[in-house]
């Protein structure tokens, strides 16, 4: 029987620095089916050089001259084969991570999209021994289920993992709405579960996630939930999912101060910065 094929969408700016890295895990996958497309967002170091480092037919390598969130969404254009990831330029892929997720889709047809949680890595790729999310075993989700998990626990699904069905993203024209701000992932989840689509989450971590100052989830966690927020809200109204869109308005103000309080304790906002944020 024919292995079925992905598309692997790297997305890139000047961080050549952890590149070859990310592209090694991927070309050193167990499974083997698969284009990897690198998209090159207007990066100005070395990045085109640590690319032609890789002599493999497997890759195809996109540069645009300018940094743009319209080039991120050509990502999703690569829908050819049967299945489709977008993955982080600083992040490494376990061996068997394809493999699983593939051989999972294959022998589940109900899921539209499967997920794996994360080890988190330093900056040198040291092991954080931790693992996000905690999970006591593998989860799933119906309509409308992860939004209402998002309201107890925040996002629970590590964005990179995610290896969707094509057809799901071909079907419903789906891309990254970046009006919503840095939160484009989450809130693309939060579209996707307002359809009669399951999720599935691997409590294995097949995934090295880096933690470091430059990302936006680490820089801005404040700002990302307060710019998706409205957005979302819109999303469900509609969606005519109006009581859920009221819970929903009420756990992101928990959310919120749940970021703020850690990010008090930490160090992270001082006192005058707390009281402002409240």
């Amino acid at each position: 029987m024919n292995k079925p094929k992905i598309s692997i969408v790297l997305t890139t700016y000047n961080r050549s620095n952890y590149l070859e890295e990310a592209i090694e895990s991927i070309l050193n996958q167990s499974y083997s089916k698969f284009k990897l497309i690198i998209l090159d967002n207007g990066s100005d170091d070395n990045t085109k050089q640590i690319v032609s480092k890789f002599d493999d037919k497997r890759i195809d390598y996109i540069r645009n001259e300018i940094n743009s969130n319209d080039f991120i969404n050509k990502a999703f254009t690569f829908t050819d084969y049967k299945y489709f990831m977008i993955t982080h330029d600083d992040d490494i892929m376990i061996e068997n991570f394809l493999k699983r997720s593939i051989e999972f889709l294959e022998d589940n047809i109900k899921y539209s999209l499967v997920a794996s949680s994360i080890k988190l890595i330093d900056k040198d790729g040291r092991n954080l021994k931790k693992i996000r999310p905690r999970l006591l075993g593998d989860r799933s989700w119906a309509q409308y289920e992860f939004i209402k998990t998002y309201m107890l626990r925040g996002d629970i699904i590590p964005c990179p993992t995610i290896v969707y069905r094509s057809n799901l993203i071909k079907d419903y024209k789906l891309n990254y709405n970046f009006k919503v701000g840095p939160a484009v992932d989450l809130y693309l989840l939060f579209e996707i579960n307002t359809l009669k689509k399951d999720f599935y989450l691997f409590k294995d971590p097949l995934y090295k996630y880096r933690i470091h100052k430059n990302q936006d989830s680490n820089q801005n966690r404040l700002s990302l939930e307060f710019q998706v927020r409205p957005f979302i809200i819109s999303l469900l109204d509609k969606a005519n999912l109006n009581r859920l869109s009221k819970k929903y308005e009420i756990a992101s103000l928990g959310i919120i101060l749940q970021i703020c309080i850690h990010n008090f304790i930490n160090g992270e906002l001082n006192f005058k910065g707390f009281k402002r944020e409240i």
